[in-house]
């Protein structure tokens, strides 16, 4: 059952974030401001990444059937990781360096990395 719920939350996480992603790519070149769908995919999708990886913990802490957690399990903590290593470079830069798809970008190819590690 967790691994069910598992693949439903990460197949919407990937959805929501890649919504969210291309949204935004497309606004910036359009330089138009987020509807209430970006702003609904993106919180969602901010949701959806602590879920997925407290139900992918679950399933690794209570499964000896699990699986290797190379690369699936690094694949799917490093979107966290990037989140907060981000948030941290920009207290140390004070903001200065803003490349606003960077972080959108790193953690759409992590995520569809880590779900296509999943399926085999």
């Amino acid at each position: 059952m967790l691994k069910i719920l598992h693949l439903i939350s990460a197949v919407l996480l990937a959805a929501f974030h890649g919504l969210y992603f291309f949204r935004a790519l497309y606004l910036l070149k359009i330089k138009d401001r987020p509807k209430k769908i970006d702003k609904t995919s993106r919180f969602l999708a901010q949701v959806l990444i602590p879920v997925t990886l407290v139900l992918g913990f679950l399933i690794y802490a209570r499964a000896a059937d699990a699986g290797p957690f190379l690369p699936h399990g690094l694949l799917g903590l490093l979107p966290l990781l990037a989140i907060l290593g981000m948030n941290l470079g920009r207290i140390f830069f004070k903001g200065r360096k803003r490349i606003f798809w960077l972080l959108p970008a790193l953690n759409m190819t992590l995520i569809l990395a880590a779900l296509l590690t999943g399926f085999f």
